[in-house]
């Protein structure tokens, strides 16, 4: 199976990366850093990084089109929650480390017409990403 993943060097991905591929599935990892990325994930794995340009996790062609052709998106973007006392600052932080990256991977979705299995780790309170994963789900399925 060909999954694209996003979270790849965070505490679950990095354990779940080496499984995938021990159960000989193509990995492509979507990285804000893909010297570090490479590094820790290996040279199996497939990394896509930020636009050159703007040094930002953004739809590229590219990204659009190793979402279109993956069988399954596995999402665990995220600012780290472990370890830090939370303030209201920190906490608009977290969220926005989940909706932005979980947004785009819906638009990126919404222009395929590949059926692709999605999963994210959190749920997510933005009406608007629940708004778009149930159309998107129901005109998937």
């Amino acid at each position: 199976m060909k999954i694209f993943m996003t979270g790849a060097t965070g505490f679950i991905g990095r354990a779940t990366v080496p499984y995938l591929l021990g159960k000989k599935h193509s990995v492509t990892a979507w990285v804000r850093d893909v010297d570090a990325a490479s590094n820790l994930l290996g040279e199996q794995v497939n990394v896509l990084g930020p636009d050159q340009k703007s040094k930002q996790l953004e739809l590229t062609e590219n990204v659009k089109a190793e979402i279109a052709s993956s069988d399954c998106i596995i999402n665990l973007s995220g600012k780290p929650l472990a370890g830090i006392r939370w303030n209201k600052r920190l906490k608009h932080e977290f969220e926005n480390s989940r909706t932005g990256v979980t947004n785009m991977l819906l638009t990126a979705l919404e222009q395929t017409s590949n059926s692709v299995h999605y999963s994210f780790r959190q749920v997510l309170s933005d009406i608007t990403v629940t708004e778009n994963l149930s159309h998107l789900m129901m005109r998937v399925h």
